[in-house]
């Protein structure tokens, strides 16, 4: 019956308000504070694993487990772009139906200002993905991650395939100078004994002959197996 008391009351329901608006707030910025933290230090480790060369599936891997948990998304796929152009899963975890998929907001890998693949988030297709600027933000920071580790990979490719033509090619010339060497040595026995047999100026006698055409007999023989050799390196090299 005081109107004192209804002052109090209101004074003490404000304070609350006050109170309970501040705590919120902290706390707000507590898990902002916690979810940043923690998309640092996975972002790190993403850094970490394209430091010590990681192979690309592993890295990709753990990109989509990561974006997935980070966003409590239904699933994560990471597409890259084949040869004839079109994108295909490299990368899943969760659901990952086509439907799905198609579905999911996409966020493009680029490399070099190219696109090569995207990362996909899927949600349960109850409720719409809705993403502020600081998380698309996030995203778009594992996507950079993913290009680098899809580059890095296609960088080493180019390495290693450049190395094989360099040994190849040593290989070959290596090859080329051998078999020129091989195969002079034959062919001059082979003239030297036929066109001995073809002088008219000299009488040979029966086993000099036979001695000059036992030399053709075997050198060609050595010239068939070096050409059966070269038929046969043909053939793997193909």
């Amino acid at each position: 019956h005081d109107r004192q008391d209804y002052l109090s009351l209101a004074v003490y329901l404000l304070i609350a308000l006050v109170v309970s608006v501040l705590v919120s707030t902290r706390e707000r910025r507590q898990a902002l504070a916690e979810r940043r933290e923690r998309e640092t230090r996975t972002l790190y480790e993403l850094s970490s694993r394209l430091l010590v060369h990681d192979n690309l599936q592993a890295t990709l891997e753990q990109v989509a487990a990561t974006v997935r948990s980070l966003f409590d998304l239904a699933g994560c796929v990471i597409l890259l772009a084949g040869e004839d152009g079109r994108r295909r899963p490299v990368a899943v975890d969760g659901d990952a139906g086509e439907d799905a998929v198609r579905r999911g907001l996409a966020v493009p890998l680029r490399t070099s200002g190219a696109a090569v693949g995207a990362i996909v988030l899927v949600t349960d297709g109850e409720r719409p993905l809705r993403l502020g600027e600081q998380e698309l933000r996030v995203v778009h920071a594992f996507a950079n991650q993913a290009a680098l580790a899809v580059e890095r990979d296609r960088q080493q490719e180019e390495r290693a395939r450049a190395r094989a033509l360099a040994e190849t090619d040593r290989l070959r010339t290596a090859l080329l100078n051998s078999v020129s060497h091989d195969l002079r040595t034959p062919l001059s026995s082979i003239k030297a004994s036929a066109s001995s047999l073809l002088d008219p100026t000299v009488d040979w006698s029966p086993g000099q002959r036979r001695e000059f055409l036992e030399t053709i007999d075997q050198e060609v023989d050595r010239l068939t197996r070096l050409v059966h050799n070269l038929l046969d390196m043909s053939r793997i090299e193909a």
